[in-house]
């Protein structure tokens, strides 16, 4: 069979540009589409049916960019406050709009990131704002309405408690006990945050 390079090429590169084009997409229909406001709703009602959308494009979108570079950035592209040099692997349960994260802060796979709480024929939305300097291991679970200060540490699988932790300190457990203080070794930041090429 013959083939046209021209339409070959034409092909391949419309086939190329479909994925960051469409996560581009997705990201502006997150930030100037309608919102899901804070608060408490019926489910089954349009407000949980546009929450399910919204966290399902964020899903998507996950699939594609989850533990890159281009995650946070798509992230603020979405509408959420993400702060500098801050690494996310997987994160469920997001609404764009109701997401703060300070900077250099490290969030494992699997985080469950404030995601509307489904009871009794209700969902809760609420905002959710993490400080600078924290670190977050696999499938920790934040509430949403919870703020958390800067620098802790909440160990694999930590079910978050605002009322209980304080600024640098270490979790782990559900419910969380504090863990005893850690050693905190100090390096050059070249090494860290601030790697070359």
């Amino acid at each position: 069979p013959t083939y046209d390079t021209g339409r070959l090429l034409v092909f391949l590169t419309l086939v190329v540009l479909s994925i960051p084009v469409g996560l581009l997409l997705e990201a502006l229909l997150l930030r100037f589409g309608p919102k899901v406001a804070a608060g408490t709703h019926r489910i089954r009602r349009p407000r949980h049916i546009l929450a399910l959308l919204r966290d399902s494009v964020v899903q998507s979108a996950g699939n594609w960019l989850s533990g890159t570079l281009f995650w946070p950035i798509w992230l603020r592209l979405a509408g959420a406050r993400i702060g500098k040099q801050t690494e996310i692997s997987t994160i469920a349960g997001v609404l764009p709009e109701h997401l703060t994260i300070g900077a250099r802060t490290f969030l494992a796979d699997g985080i469950y990131l404030g995601g509307p709480r489904v009871g009794q024929g209700l969902m809760r939305v609420g905002p959710v704002a993490i400080g600078r300097e924290s670190f977050f291991g696999n499938h920790v679970v934040i509430h949403p309405g919870t703020k958390l200060p800067d620098g802790i540490l909440l160990g694999v699988c930590t079910v978050a408690d605002p009322g209980q932790i304080s600024a640098q300190s270490s979790w782990f457990g559900h419910p969380p006990f504090q863990l005893p203080r850690r050693e905190i070794v100090t390096t050059a930041e070249r090494l860290t945050f601030q790697p070359g090429p």
